[in-house]
């Protein structure tokens, strides 16, 4: 049977320190399919409702791919998915050597640089990952708008963090010998040179780049979470309504997935700072909304996985029946209701960040290391 291969680069830069994920880019199948439709808003990233795998379906394509690549040995598009299954499923090891084979078959792809730093920062080979983002760069230096710089200072953000503390991450980040926390905003301020407050575009560009982050890697990590917390808090967000409620959510479910209780404790204090502005508005109010979104979204979500098992037990391709369903051949699919009686939140709490028409090579609203790629293949 044959079919479209699109592969594109996927920000995915989740970086293992210690017990939290942050994260960088990954080319696989994926990518450019869900870019093409409504991309999920602030709320349903928090929370987890938008269409994402199940281990299965990565353990399906590390099986498929792998067959695929005896035929086939040298397809440099096979290993690029084959990788990206192994590091979904936690092999790093096996997604780097792929990606160092990849370079001997094909050298100096983009791609490969891309995914190969990808892959080491997600090992917790922090510098050494950074050396090869910064080589992806250097081949397509007008890559993605320039936003690749919200991925490369988030993991210099958490570097510096770890310095700060004896190469321990003490988190909530930012914490020092001044009252006021040195969040992500401050420190992506500092990047633009911007005193201590963060311009209104430099804020959106960060807020697109942290959500890509968390649509294809781990929504549920708390660097990242924190991160999107920082960039939401303090100020209202003119085109991203009731921002502060947003921002508590995020810091919210950072203490959700904190297994230390002091960190969780303070994430909490942080969730019922980014309400001071809400007169009519309590953590407690939010944090029972919260957790009947989050019910929701898991409920949705095991929807699809149970499709996606269904399909692998039947046989065939799944890539082509995953897409068929849910992808609907490139038109965008109505995004989940998302409703919070509760604060009155409702659709303002379900932005989504705003981007033009995509063309088919488009990446916008990503965090992304470079110019995407759209290959047409075969594959039986």
């Amino acid at each position: 049977m044959k079919h479209r291969v699109i592969l594109a680069v996927v920000c995915a830069v989740v970086v293992w320190v210690g017990a939290a994920p942050v994260s960088a880019c990954i080319w696989d199948r994926d990518t450019l399919n869900v870019e093409r439709q409504d991309f999920p808003g602030t709320l349903e990233l928090i929370t987890g409702k938008f269409l994402r795998h199940s281990q299965a379906f990565y353990q399906w394509r590390v099986k498929d791919r792998t067959e695929a690549l005896k035929e086939r040995p040298q397809d440099v598009a096979l290993m690029d998915d084959l990788a990206a299954a192994y590091d979904k499923l936690g092999q790093h090891d096996k997604a780097i050597d792929l990606m160092r084979r990849k370079e001997e078959i094909k050298p100096g792809l983009y791609e490969t640089q891309a995914n190969l730093g990808t892959f080491l920062i997600h090992a917790g080979r922090l510098q050494e990952g950074l050396k090869h983002i910064d080589a992806a760069i250097a081949i397509n230096p007008d890559a993605h708008f320039g936003r690749e710089v919200i991925q490369r200072e988030l993991v210099v953000y958490v570097m510096a963090q770890k310095a700060r503390h004896d190469g321990a991450l003490k988190m909530p980040m930012g914490q020092g010998a001044t009252y006021s926390r040195q969040d992500f905003a401050t420190h992506m301020a500092s990047v633009h040179k911007q005193d201590t407050e963060l311009g209104h575009e430099e804020r959106q560009a960060a807020i697109k780049g942290v959500l890509g982050m968390m649509r294809f890697g781990h929504y549920d990590s708390p660097v990242l979470l924190e991160a999107l917390g920082d960039l939401l808090k303090r100020h209202t967000v003119p085109d991203i309504r009731d921002s502060g409620r947003l921002a508590a959510r995020a810091y919210l479910m950072a203490s959700y997935n904190s297994k230390d209780k002091a960190t969780a404790k303070g994430y909490r204090r942080l969730a019922s700072d980014a309400l001071t502005l809400y007169e009519d508005l309590t953590l407690t109010s939010i944090e029972k909304a919260l957790r009947q979104e989050m019910a929701d979204a898991d409920a949705w979500v095991l929807g699809v996985h149970k499709q996606e098992a269904a399909w692998i037990a039947k046989g065939g391709d799944v890539d082509a029946q995953f897409e068929a369903v849910y992808y609907n051949d490139g038109e965008a699919l109505p995004a989940p209701p998302v409703k919070s009686p509760s604060t009155g939140c409702g659709a303002s709490c379900a932005v989504t960040p705003s981007r033009p028409a995509l063309p088919a090579a488009s990446m916008v609203g990503l965090l992304l290391l470079g110019g995407v790629l759209m290959r047409r293949r075969s594959r039986t």
